[in-house]
């Protein structure tokens, strides 16, 4: 079971924050004068990252190149992220499995799910030169999220993590649902 330590420093174990936590288990520790509160959250809970972003896509011949999001999934079950939003830095928001969309947001076991902009059941808004894409899951909870900079994925090139999944972000070449390649 993954373990998550939330901090307070005011009030109690049960902020708006753990409550919004399903599947939990609170144990509180008062040492050292600060509040701090031990989280146990089932591992699935956190399996599902951030793993490839495209924010200047490539066209290939008269294909019109378009921003893609990928997702990894390292767990041993599939994962239905039905009520996850993906959003941008300036709050723009998708949430899955909305209306019309209800059960097409299932990652499989060590998998990846790519959102293509503008497709169906995916995000409408773009991403920018600078930018930041942020994973949360049904309850708000951020899950995932990685910001860029100008210069970290030109046009025609991704930013990813490597290895898929773990690593740190940087610039590499598009893969969308694949094992990510460095540039």
């Amino acid at each position: 079971m993954a373990t998550r330590r939330i901090q307070e420093r005011h009030g109690s174990c049960m902020s708006a924050s753990a409550q919004r936590l399903q599947g939990i288990q609170l144990q509180r520790n008062r040492g050292y004068g600060r509040l701090h509160c031990l989280v146990q959250i089932r591992e699935a809970e956190f399996c599902v990252v951030i793993n490839e972003v495209v924010n200047k896509p490539e066209d290939i011949g008269d294909t019109k190149g378009v921003d893609f999001l990928e997702l990894k999934n390292d767990c041993e079950q599939s994962i239905d992220m039905t009520g996850w939003v993906i959003s941008d830095e300036d709050g723009k928001e998708f949430v899955m499995g909305a209306e019309g969309c209800e059960g097409k947001h299932v990652i499989d076991a060590n998998g990846y799910f790519v959102f293509f902009r503008e497709s169906d059941c995916s995000f409408t808004f773009g991403f920018t030169k600078n930018d930041k894409a942020t994973l949360k899951d049904g309850t708000g909870l951020v899950m995932d999220e990685t910001e860029w900079s100008e210069g970290d994925a030109d046009k025609g090139f991704s930013w990813s993590r490597i290895p898929d999944g773990s690593g740190p972000f940087q610039t590499s070449l598009p893969t969308a649902g694949v094992q990510n390649v460095a540039a």
